[in-house]
């Protein structure tokens, strides 16, 4: 997920339509022509237009009795290497399984084409529906780093010095072949590629870095620090790269330490989050060595077509990764409501971790709920934030997750903020639906948030998974057996 702080967008747009039919055409004109001022080129162009065309051709007939009803408002705003569109009606509900494209296929056959594409959908209750899609420049220009000369991945000796300092502007490129090498083009983060975009995050404070550079200069060694919304007192501790000549230089752990010694003396912050690749026990390693606590394992997370250079992965097989919380600050004493099939291993992590929570149990929750979900297309991957928790939380849910089946998306993480007391008592419905335990991601903006997962046909697959420790093959060994749902089970959703 891309985690630049919504301060960094710039609206180009904001146009309020009501005009019928003639009201998508216009929509997708204006698309593809604020996608042209934004530097795309003519056929990224092209299919901004024809994307935008479509959805809102299919607002006008699936949200409104009557067309020249229709009444949507278009906003288009741009943020670094990506424009985004976002339509908002007061019309019917949105449902995904009713929109229809060319040759009278679905949305998930259109997303599958243009794969580059985040959609997020928010029901609005009685204000309607608002979809947004992200499109993304290509990275055609890109080429310029499988240029470069082929170092290898034969290890350099202990003795080659390595210094650790903060990511300087002047190193946007040397990162970029440092992420190439290790990863060709297929690391999810595609900014990280240009240099005109990370100079944009480093120079808003959306990403603070740590590098280790080699006696040349060059960027060998990369962990950034991102945080998702400016009043998070956790940030994520991600982008972690290291060239793989540089392997069992210990270089991962010293760019850890470094960063965790400068996090202590920020008195805002707790904390941070880390993310480790399954696909080998390195990252792992390291952050057990300094402490990490194994708060959650998402499983298939990483698609198939990322490479692992120099690495050993199943051909074929998603990637999962392992989610550590290392404690920097001093935790305040907070409620939090604890679902009853998780209150264990809840307690279990908080007091590991020397987080100082008062678990109370679940109780129902009333009103209506808010739900927003994101599709990381690229990634076949969506999200479900529960911003407000309600008595249909499941069946919205349900919902979006029978919409994402029709689009044939791989996995499905709904986020549910235990601060409410109604988010807890849910998820023994969610169990139901085939949902499973996933991580634990404390201190966000919304409080601490419990993250369930789901797989659609997919089965987690052991021999994919190389795990460091016992706390981590606990957690897989748990969360196999939830997500061994059956096909009775499967059912429910539909």
């Amino acid at each position: 997920m891309d985690t630049t702080q919504d301060e960094n967008k710039k609206e180009l747009l904001r146009v309020h339509v009501h005009n019928g039919a003639a009201s998508a055409d216009l929509a997708a004109r204006v698309a593809g022509s604020a996608a042209s001022v934004a530097g795309f080129c003519e056929t990224e162009q092209r299919k901004v237009e024809q994307t935008v065309g479509t959805l809102a051709s299919n607002i006008v007939e699936q949200h409104f009795d009557v067309s020249d009803d229709t009444d949507f408002t278009l906003i288009i705003t741009e943020s670094n290497n990506k424009i985004c569109i976002r339509l908002e009606d007061e019309g019917l509900p949105f449902a995904i399984d009713r929109f229809r494209f060319s040759h009278d296929q679905p949305i998930g056959l259109l997303l599958d084409q243009y794969h580059d594409h985040n959609l997020r959908i928010e029901h609005r209750g009685d204000r309607g529906n608002a979809l947004e899609i992200e499109f993304s420049r290509s990275v055609e220009s890109l080429c310029h780093l499988a240029e470069q000369p082929e170092l290898g991945h034969q290890p350099i000796g202990d003795d080659h010095p390595v210094s650790i300092r903060p990511l300087q502007s002047a190193d946007a490129e040397s990162l970029a072949r440092c992420v190439y090498r290790c990863y060709g083009y297929t690391y999810a983060r595609e900014w990280v590629y240009l240099p005109d975009e990370l100079r944009k995050r480093l120079a808003s404070g959306a990403i603070n870095s740590l590098v280790g550079v080699d006696d040349t200069g060059e960027v060998v060694g990369h962990l950034g620090l991102v945080k998702e919304h400016p009043d998070d007192r956790v940030v994520e501790c991600g982008i972690v790269v290291v060239d793989p000549r540089f392997r069992g230089h210990h270089l991962l752990r010293s760019l850890k330490k470094r960063a965790s010694d400068e996090l202590r003396e920020q008195t805002d912050l707790i904390g941070y989050h880390a993310d480790a690749v399954a696909v080998h026990q390195i990252t792992q390693k390291a952050n057990v060595e300094l402490g990490g606590t194994e708060f959650g394992l998402l499983v298939d997370e990483i698609p198939a077509t990322t490479e692992f250079r120099g690495l050993k992965q199943k051909p074929g097989a998603r990637n999962s990764t392992v989610i550590y919380f290392h404690r920097t600050g001093t935790s305040q004493l907070t409620t939090v409501y604890a679902p009853s099939a998780y209150r264990d291993l809840l307690a279990r992590m908080y007091e590991r971790s020397g987080l100082l929570r008062q678990i109370e149990p679940p109780e129902p929750a009333v009103g209506s709920a808010r739900v927003h979900a994101e599709l990381q297309r690229k990634r076949n991957l969506a999200r479900l934030t529960v911003e407000q928790v309600g008595a249909d939380t499941v069946e919205l849910v349900q919902q979006h997750l029978h919409e994402f089946e029709i689009g044939h998306v791989d996995v499905v993480q709904v986020d549910l903020p235990l601060a409410e007391a109604g988010a807890a008592h849910a998820v023994d419905g969610l169990r139901e639906l085939g949902f499973g335990f996933a991580t634990l991601i404390p201190e966000r903006h919304l409080g601490d948030v419990l993250r369930l997962q789901y797989l659609h046909d997919l089965e987690v697959d052991p021999e994919a998974i190389d795990l460091y420790n016992d706390e981590a093959r606990h957690l897989l060994s748990m969360i196999q057996s939830e997500l061994a749902h059956d096909s009775e089970t499967d059912t429910k959703t539909m």
